[in-house]
């Protein structure tokens, strides 16, 4: 049977395949090759291809239930504070992304952004996010003014910062010129650099990137 459908598949293609439109335009008015076209679109072509998909989507799904739920990070199973359907969509947005990919768009698998935060958190916490952080310019708070930085160099920075609100001193002060840009896109209008001097606390914006790559094992079954 798998051979007779083949061969028929390929006649009909070769058929398709065989026809000349410039002949067959030459051949007919403007108005019978519509009255064609529209004929040809009003028969219903089964797609076989797309039916088999289905199908054998079907059957790999009962020899292996656990593709339709969480299994490129089995961790997230152990998630307390999501839904089951939750779960297994943070699964799926997960599955899509690359090692050091930033984790954008979370909304499609959590509805509720406080529920968002408390996963990424939870998520970066087990080691399967990494947390990413910039200072934000502190007269705006929306623009960042630093390059990316790890736990440890935020940890670091904010050590230098306190020390330079302590000393105020050039040395101290070229520290943060380092890490920090001392003008801000957002508030290029003002001619004056940025004064860290005046602020009690760095602010950060907190980027979540994937830090490990998902479980493969069942991509070829």
């Amino acid at each position: 049977m798998k051979q007779d459908i083949v061969r028929k598949y390929r006649e009909f293609s070769d058929y398709l395949n065989s026809i000349d439109l410039s002949q067959l335009c030459s051949m007919y008015s403007r108005k019978e090759l519509q009255e064609l076209k529209d004929t040809l679109h009003k028969i219903d072509i089964r797609s076989l291809p797309y039916e088999l998909r289905t199908k054998i989507d079907e059957m790999k799904h009962r020899e292996f239930p656990q593709l339709l739920g969480v299994y490129r990070y089995p961790v997230i199973n152990e998630i307390d504070f999501l839904s089951d359907q939750e779960k297994t969509d943070l699964d799926k947005h997960l599955g899509r992304l690359r090692v050091n990919d930033p984790v954008l768009g979370l909304w499609r698998a959590i509805r509720v952004q406080e529920m968002q935060t408390k996963a990424l958190d939870w998520l970066a916490d087990r080691g399967v996010l990494t947390r990413v952080y910039e200072v934000l310019c502190p007269d705006c708070l929306g623009e960042p003014v630093s390059r990316r930085l790890s736990a440890d160099e935020k940890l670091k920075l904010e050590k230098e910062f306190t020390e330079y609100k302590k000393s105020g001193t050039d040395k101290d002060y070229h520290k943060l010129q380092k890490i920090i840009n001392l003008n801000c896109r957002e508030c290029e209008e003002e001619e004056d650099e940025l004064n860290f001097l005046h602020v009690e606390n760095l602010e950060f914006k907190i980027e979540y990137r994937l830090r490990i790559e998902r479980d493969k094992s069942l991509d070829y079954v």
